[in-house]
């Protein structure tokens, strides 16, 4: 048969990987084609790749130190630093298995165990298909590469650990003339059959996030068996988001409850590999504590206050959420995984006073706030948004179903991640859709990722109604921390100082005392806020500066900008109504009588 024949031919492992690929897969459906589509147009961006690449560097870093740290502590220094080098031993060979995973979709060492490739295109034999299935996986297989270099660094290191550990359970210890010898046969002996050491393909699995996941993780895989085309679209990504939200939650506050249950009541996890997960959950408390503790000096964010007005206004000083602010700079941690969930509950601790409301300030309502903050941290997790959005969506559709459909829509855009990087690093203004009505915020939503049509949305404004600055402009686009400035803006520190809204721009003014206002377009809007903008720029910083405002009591400052913010609006009113013209004016408010009239 043809099998016999490949060997007969001397056929290489990954060869007769791909045969078998061949025929153990079966055909290929339409739900896995619209499945490759969508992760073709998601994955393709590099700031996925970049993403992948720090989640697996920073989770083998912790792992590596915290056994040399602990094997330090036991007076264990050959050991400690043979194992630290381990993975950099590796690297070479961790190099090579990358370039063949982007090649074969498989490594030679995985095909010589009986692995085969699970692409889409080692089950077709048609030429033209497989060349446009090998060049739609690109993607996954620039992610499944750099998974695949840090399994391998994470094999080696984890059997040179257990050679030690080998080593010293018959009784042979660094100081022991035979120590070398016994370990190097130790370490071959592991390599030549490393299927018989699960606890080595347990760890890689662990460092790469791709271990079997829990009871949920499991109902949502079972789910996406059985209806393929709608988990797909609701859910395109699940084991990995979910085991990266599940060790961010261990290395948390969040972890000690979990810890706690999960072994006293023998569920989930149970005891097992319970020292490793106690010291996850230390670790947890010390990082957030940290993130509570810069917070209060201004050094880390959470998500920020609830009001979209104050955030508008916290934004346009170079604040962002889910930030560490580093110098004038803030450096976003939320891509920065599995320590994002730490860091931000640290941060919610204390906003949620910082935050607080008028007569919401004691001890229960701030918990409650806090334990709301919790929520939305976890589901504004960056490997959680897309189930978020599904949960948000679903629970208040008038405001996040627009959302969540652009977000859809915009997995169906090829090549879409791409394009957004692309559209980013030559756009000079962050954009914004209208949201006059919902087919305006969907389409301009997705126009907003293409570059050429990006620059067709509307120019986002500030509380002040300047374009915001686009900080991801050029060579930013590539950076997964999407840094910001912080900016002295005068006007808008007093009014965030002075608890003061700016507020939003007017949808309608009044032209004449006691008639129906007319409606003002999404373009005229933009333009009434730049005037009172303006005019506001103008005035505040020199009324804020001066000894008599700086001497006034919080109440009578609040009180003193409120005044100058209604006539900086009153201002704006007539310049923009003079703007329109008398014939305008004249027709729209004939319609806002008959529309008055017919109600």
């Amino acid at each position: 048969d043809e099998y016999t024949k490949m060997v007969e031919d001397g056929a290489n492992p990954v060869q007769l990987a791909k045969f078998w690929a061949m025929a153990e897969s079966g055909k290929i459906t339409g739900a896995d084609l619209f499945g490759l589509y969508r992760r073709f147009n998601m994955l393709s961006g590099p700031r996925t790749i970049e993403v992948n690449a720090l989640s697996g560097a920073t989770n083998l870093a912790y792992e590596v130190l915290s056994q040399a740290g602990g094997q330090l502590a036991r007076g264990r220094k050959a050991d400690a630093a043979a194992e630290f080098a381990a993975p950099f031993k590796a690297m070479r060979r961790a190099a090579g298995n990358l370039a063949e995973t982007m090649r074969h979709g498989v490594t030679t060492e995985q095909a010589a165990r009986g692995d085969i490739p699970r692409t889409l295109s080692s089950r077709t034999s048609n030429p033209v298909a497989k060349g446009v299935l090998t060049a739609m996986e690109m993607p996954d297989r620039f992610n499944a590469a750099v998974d695949q270099f840090f399994r391998t660094m994470t094999e080696d290191w984890a059997a040179t650990t257990l050679a030690h550990k080998q080593a010293r359970a018959a009784g042979v210890t660094p100081r022991s003339p035979e120590w070398a010898e016994t370990v190097a046969k130790n370490l071959e002996a592991i390599r030549d059959d490393v299927d018989a050491f699960p606890e080595i393909k347990r760890m890689a699995d662990h460092v790469t996030f791709s271990e079997e996941p829990g009871g949920i993780g499991r109902g949502l895989e079972e789910f996406r068996r059985r209806a393929p085309l709608v988990a797909n679209i609701l859910f395109p990504f699940i084991r990995t988001p979910y085991n990266i939200a599940s060790r961010a939650v261990d290395i948390s506050p969040l972890g000690v409850g979990r810890t706690g249950i999960e072994a006293a009541a023998g569920r989930g996890r149970g005891r097992e590999n319970i020292s490793r997960r106690v010291r996850d959950n230390a670790l947890g408390l010390a990082v957030a504590y940290f993130a509570y503790d810069q917070a209060q000096q201004g050094n880390v964010t959470g998500a920020g206050p609830d009001d979209p007005e104050k955030q508008a206004m916290l934004r346009a000083t170079g604040w962002q959420p889910y930030s560490i602010k580093v110098g004038d700079r803030y450096w976003s941690y939320a891509n920065f995984a599995p320590f994002s969930l730490a860091l931000s509950l640290g941060a919610a601790a204390h906003e949620a006073k910082q935050y607080a409301k008028p007569g919401e300030t004691d001890t229960l309502a701030l918990l409650g706030d806090a334990a709301t903050r919790t929520a939305k941290v976890v589901t504004d997790m960056t490997v959680l948004q897309g189930i978020g959005a599904v949960i948000k969506s679903i629970q208040d559709p008038d405001r996040y179903g627009g959302a969540w459909l652009t977000q859809f829509l915009s997995t169906l855009i090829p090549a879409g991640s791409l394009l957004n990087t692309v559209g980013q690093a030559t756009d000079d203004a962050v954009r914004r859709s209208e949201r006059d009505t919902f087919a305006n915020q969907v389409s301009q939503g997705v126009q907003a990722r293409i570059p050429g049509l990006r620059q067709g949305v509307p120019a986002a404004q500030d509380p002040l109604g300047r374009t915001v600055p686009n900080e991801q402009q050029g060579a930013g686009a590539l950076n997964p921390f999407r840094p910001t400035t912080r900016r002295d803006d005068p006007a808008i520190r007093a009014f965030l100082d002075a608890g003061v809204d700016i507020g939003k721009p007017k949808d309608k003014v009044t032209v004449v005392a006691g008639a129906a206002p007319i409606e003002l377009t999404p373009a005229e809007q933009r333009r009434w806020n730049e005037l009172r903008g303006a005019i506001l720029v103008q005035n505040v910083p020199n009324v804020a500066g001066s000894q008599r405002y700086q001497e006034a009591e919080k109440l009578a400052r609040a009180k003193g900008l409120q005044t100058m913010l209604n006539a900086a609006a009153q201002a704006a009113d007539k310049q923009l109504i003079a703007e329109i013209g008398g014939d305008e004016i004249k027709r729209r408010l004939t319609g806002a009588i008959e529309k008055r009239r017919a109600s």
